[in-house]
């Protein structure tokens, strides 16, 4: 009775391992994750009609007239952000943010989830459709065909890597399906670019 006992707990433990993958690619919520360290290290200068350098960071609004290339927040591409820059700076620096004699301190896993924020597309809403979409161009009709019901690997920009099925491309978010049946979308720009392509050949098939 104890050998079935512990041989049906390690199935459990291995069902759970094999499951696992897929929340870690829940994508950073902006309401429940981001904006709470905003508010409580930037609001203080960037919020309000007198924002600091007209960066008014508490309303989405204000907000997304600063995302895109070239801005202070640039989608898919924290390291280029001038937000992350500027935090990621030595406390010892005056230009770091934000600055120590407001009493606001970000804490390492704060910057760690405004960037993946960032890579993963900087949304405000759920369903807001990142700048960099999925689905581009049709691939070449001589191409091979990529079976459509099978069960893909698909790989993250930081090499991560999760098996699920193709479901369907929904605006800039990959729908997919995990082994279990759940179907879950995912940003199109946390995907590495090989992923991006199978995610074109299968939508377009």
């Amino acid at each position: 009775a104890n050998y079935i006992l512990m041989k049906a707990r390690l199935i459990l433990s291995l069902s759970a391992l094999i499951l696992a993958p897929c929340s870690t690619y829940a994508a950073i919520d902006y309401q429940s994750q981001v904006r709470p360290i905003l508010r409580s290290n930037c609001y203080k200068c960037h919020g309000g009609p007198r924002a600091k350098k007209d960066f008014r960071m508490d309303k989405e609004d204000t907000l997304k007239e600063h995302i895109g290339p070239g801005k202070y927040i640039v989608p898919g591409k924290p390291d280029e952000s001038l937000v992350i820059k500027l935090i990621s700076l030595p406390e010892s620096d005056s230009d770091r943010m934000p600055p120590p004699n407001r009493g606001a301190h970000l804490e390492r896993a704060d910057i760690t989830t405004l960037k993946q924020w960032i890579l993963e597309g900087a949304l405000l809403e759920p369903g807001d459709t990142p700048p960099v979409p999925v689905v581009a161009e049709a691939p070449p009709t001589d191409e091979p065909m990529v079976d459509k019901e099978a069960l893909h690997t698909w790989k993250s920009k930081t090499g991560k890597e999760i098996k699920a099925y193709f479901v369907r491309v929904e605006g800039s978010n990959l729908v997919l399906r995990s082994e279990a049946g759940a179907e879950k979308p995912f940003p199109g720009t946390l995907f590495a670019q090989e992923s991006i392509d199978l995610a074109k050949k299968l939508a377009t098939q």
